[in-house]
């Protein structure tokens, strides 16, 4: 025996190798990028981060943009119905239209600001999952909130813009500009159903008084 000590048979050494050989690629090329996730999860959470600012901003034009358009077909409607935007009608539908824009827009822009607090959770555990050497799950929620936001923006500048049509009584201009008008039995125009006999409110705004 030499001097006790217990040689590394050739496996021994190949497993050996072996690790290092892991060991060394992992820092080189895995570790640097678990880095960069773990400053970019905690960047994303951060109150006021480019994501967050990004989001919330994505949402809001959402908003704008829909109920922009809505606002011209509203115009053109009362022209068509002889109620100039000035009129009192006018005034009384714009201002809906501009309450139910505000609506929207505070619940949209919540609603995704949340979406990143969501996934900046997500983000933490994926980090950990990480850690503990098992695999992270793709993170897909704020790609998919932005295409809701974007979906729901239009439904409510859709159904605002129907429901003020139908309170200035210009419900029937509303077909002409490419929306539906619902009728009651009676043939008299009605605004979508919803509460408060009947008048649209955003989700933000919902069992608050309607204008």
């Amino acid at each position: 025996m030499d001097g006790g000590s217990v040689k590394e048979t050739p496996a021994q050494r190949a497993l050996a190798e072996h690790a290092n050989s892991l060991m060394a690629d992992y820092r080189q090329r895995l570790l640097p990028v678990q880095q960069r996730m773990i400053e970019a999860t905690k960047t994303m959470g951060l109150e006021g981060s480019s994501t967050r600012e990004a989001a919330t901003g994505r949402a809001a034009a959402d908003v704008e943009g829909r109920f922009g358009q809505a606002e011209q077909k509203l115009q053109s409607g009362l022209a068509s119905g002889g109620a100039g935007v000035g009129s009192s009608k006018g005034k009384l539908a714009l201002g809906g239209l501009s309450l139910d824009k505000a609506a929207a827009k505070g619940q949209s822009v919540s609603i995704s600001d949340q979406a990143v607090t969501n996934a900046y959770m997500q983000g933490l555990s994926n980090i950990a999952a990480l850690g503990r050497g098992e695999r992270a799950q793709v993170n897909t929620g704020l790609a998919a909130q932005a295409d809701m936001s974007a979906q729901q923006a239009a439904q409510d500048a859709s159904l605002s813009l129907s429901s003020r049509m139908g309170n200035a009584q210009l419900a029937g201009q509303a077909v002409g500009l490419g929306f539906s008008k619902a009728m009651t039995p009676s043939g008299e125009a009605k605004p979508p159903a919803g509460i408060n006999g009947g008048s649209y409110l955003p989700n933000s705004l919902r069992g608050q008084a309607n204008y």
